[in-house]
């Protein structure tokens, strides 16, 4: 392994890391992060998350790649037809020389798996997927096991978003006060559209996923280094650039935190 210097263990790859406080490589190739979805959000938040120097990724999805997926960045004409988390372990993997991150792939359905024992190790589980129902589910887990989770996604206007920190314990979680958007059509960006040509797929520009998925990654950095007190829910309105950030309230009759 090349070293910066005989004082210092970093590889060069992440000697810009150096200096900020709260980050140190020691500390970093311990941490285990989990991303549920490695599509359009997943896949970039999962190289953002890789530059931090962590040794370990788990990345879960059973999708393919479309070649409707294209528009979107970290896929290429040669990946489709493989499976979305399989294809983001390769390319990762290839990021580094001297940093030896050790990741799994598991190209299935959230839904059908057990998460229980990869939830309950790791430092802190991302969910980017698209449905309802794999976000309770890894949010359950994650309450029972006592892990940090972030959640992540966007509207089907492609214009809206949302970042949400689930801190066990101490936060709201999904089942306190989880809610959806409203539909293109019921809300004031519908000026922005041609509802005429609507495909029945999300509309998905890149800047607005990559956008959400840095933000996401950055939320991520807060919390495994412990950079600044974070707040637990954040809103980007993309269209008009209007951003809020809210505080979410515990429900006290939750049934699961």
């Amino acid at each position: 392994m090349e070293l910066l210097n005989s004082s210092f263990s970093e590889p060069k790859e992440f000697s810009r890391l150096i200096g900020l406080k709260g980050w140190n490589y020691k500390k970093a190739k311990r941490m285990e992060v989990v991303v549920v979805g490695c599509g359009g959000l997943g896949s970039p938040i999962a190289r953002l998350i890789s530059r931090f120097g962590i040794g370990k990724l788990t990345l879960i999805d059973n999708d393919i790649v479309e070649i409707e997926n294209l528009n979107r960045d970290g896929f290429e004409i040669k990946d489709v037809g493989k499976n979305k988390a399989e294809v983001l372990k390769s390319k990762i993997e290839n990021f580094f020389d001297s940093h030896p991150i050790s990741i799994k792939a598991i190209p299935e359905n959230v839904l059908n798996i057990s998460v229980d024992e990869i939830v309950e190790t790791a430092d802190l589980v991302i969910t980017a997927t698209d449905t309802t129902n794999s976000r309770i589910y890894v949010n359950d887990v994650c309450i029972q096991h006592n892990t940090k989770m972030i959640d992540v996604g966007f509207t089907t206007d492609g214009l809206r978003g949302h970042v949400r920190l689930i801190i066990p314990g101490k936060t709201a979680c999904l089942r306190c006060t989880y809610f959806e958007l409203p539909s293109p059509e019921k809300t004031n960006l519908k000026d922005k559209l041609n509802l005429e040509k609507k495909t029945g797929y999300a509309i998905s520009p890149a800047p607005t996923l990559t956008f959400l998925a840095s933000l996401a990654a950055m939320m991520a950095f807060n919390v495994l280094f412990e950079i600044s007190r974070l707040p637990s829910y954040i809103s980007a309105n993309l269209a008009e650039m209007k951003f809020s950030v809210v505080e979410l309230k515990k429900n006290p009759k939750c049934e699961v935190c």
